[in-house]
């Protein structure tokens, strides 16, 4: 979740769904809610959606990372 701020920004990150969850100890849907963050300039970046989603057989996605932490 520290990354989710660092890489969202503070802003973006407490006014976030994935912190709301935090706080309501959903944590499973918490880190599925950090794959919304996929827009740069307002525009869907299919890099980020890439970097966010759970991963493939090549290589691990953030959400997958972060789910493996519960």
């Amino acid at each position: 979740m520290i990354t989710g701020s660092y890489n969202f920004g503070v802003g973006a990150w407490c006014r976030s769904t994935a912190k709301g969850r935090i706080e309501a100890s959903m944590w499973r849907f918490a880190c599925e809610a950090q794959t919304a963050f996929n827009k740069a300039g307002g525009r869907i970046v299919r890099g980020l959606v890439n970097r966010r989603e759970m991963g493939d057989a090549q290589r691990i996605g953030e959400a997958e990372l972060c789910v493996s932490g519960l």
